[in-house]
Formats: C-alpha cells, sequence, structure tokens
C-alpha cells in the first residue's frame, strides 16, 4: 500500500489519553493545588518551563506502584477509536511510536495495551529503590525540556515520511522535523496548536487521523 507517511508519532496525555497524567498522580495525593501553582509559575517566567516539570515530578514522588496505577488509569482513558486507529494503521504497514514526557512505567501499560513494542517508545524514565520508592528522573532525558520531542523524532529516522499528533506547544515543536503536524483538539483545544496545525482534528473520536494519512 503507497500510503502518504510510513512513520506515525502520538503525543500521550491529552491525545491517545482523555487525562493529563501528572496531574492526576497529583491529585491523588492531595497535590493538586500545589502542581498547579508551580504551572502558573512557570506560565509567568517565575519558573524556568524546563526546571518546572522536574520541580513537579519532584513534589510528587511517584513510586513504581502508583506509576503503575496510572499506566491502568491510562488504559481506561483512551479516547475514542483510539485502540482501532492504532490497529488499523499498524494493519496498513505504518509504524507506530510514542513520544511523550509521561512516565516510565505507566507509558509501558498503554504502549502494550496498544500492542506497541516498548523500543518504539520515548518517554521519560523514573528511578525507585528496591522498595519501589521515588528516588528521581533522568534529568539528561531530553523529554525534560520544552523542545525534547523534535531531537527524539530525529532519531527515529531522517528519510522517514513521519506525521505527528499532538495536542500542545511540546508537540507543535515537531513540526520543522516532520512531514506533517496534526493538531489534536478532541480533549482540549489549545489556540497556538491549532492556528499552527496543518491539519486540526476537532471531534473527540481519533478516527479522522485515518483519513488524514492513509490513501
Amino acid at each position: 500500500m503507497n500510503n502518504k507517511f510510513d512513520t506515525i508519532c502520538f503525543d500521550v496525555d491529552s491525545t491517545l489519553v482523555a487525562c493529563e497524567g501528572l496531574d492526576w498522580l497529583a491529585e491523588q495525593k492531595g497535590l493538586g493545588s500545589e502542581v498547579k501553582k508551580i504551572t502558573e509559575q512557570a506560565m509567568n517566567g517565575e519558573v524556568k518551563m524546563e526546571n518546572s516539570f522536574v520541580k513537579k515530578i519532584d513534589l510528587i514522588k511517584p513510586s513504581k506502584k502508583e506509576l503503575e496505577l496510572l499506566g491502568e488509569y491510562y488504559c481506561s482513558k483512551l479516547v475514542e477509536r483510539a485502540s482501532d486507529v492504532v490497529f488499523n494503521l499498524k494493519q496498513a504497514g505504518l509504524d507506530i511510536w510514542l513520544v511523550t514526557g509521561s512516565l516510565q512505567p505507566a507509558i509501558f501499560c498503554l504502549a502494550e495495551r496498544l500492542q506497541i513494542p516498548p523500543n518504539h517508545v520515548f518517554s521519560n524514565e523514573v528511578y525507585h529503590n528496591s522498595y519501589g520508592d521515588y528516588q528521581g528522573i533522568d534529568q539528561g532525558s531530553p523529554l525534560t525540556k520544552s523542545s525534547g520531542k523534535a531531537s527524539c523524532v530525529q532519531k527515529i529516522g531522517k528519510d522517514k515520511k513521519i506525521a505527528f499528533i499532538g495536542d500542545s506547544v511540546t508537540d507543535l515543536a515537531t513540526k520543522p522535523v516532520v512531514s506533517s503536524f496534526i493538531g489534536y483538539g478532541g480533549v482540549t483545544v489549545r489556540s497556538t496548536v491549532k492556528e499552527n496545525a496543518e491539519f486540526f482534528i476537532k471531534t473527540r473520536s481519533m478516527e479522522p487521523l485515518l483519513w488524514l494519512v492513509l490513501d
């Protein structure tokens, strides 16, 4: 089959799943307002955007068990037709990748549900001790930075025809290095993404993606 693309990269939070994993973790531990405050500080320039993500993780200190529960929650919050769309894209011969700032092992649980192999996942690694207690995050990961997704996509291959689908400005940052950036507003519409995406999906259902990427 002669497709428009050979590789599809998905963001996860508010794209494949109808939730924000970090916010969910914070709420489970009674830290929702504190995490929201850090977000507001970053938006106001009081904290560097690059540092706010790690600051939130260090505040939440998610255990291995809590991240496994997040993985189960992700699977329960898949957006409409997401599983079917991923299945049909693979059936059409496309490579599927997850490129997300979300955390391991939660993201691997979702990848397993969608039958995406671990070596097709870019995500943030969290360190735990032998008891499963939080020990830190890999701060050398490009995905702790606002431009990190673009550098991850470039590792997939320069000669690939890649479409990236996501909802946020960190997803939009991949636009210069992919064949097409597709905005997704089925969970949250962000005006900057909508205005700068080559295509924009407004429906909750992920099904229109099939029409956009397959001949």
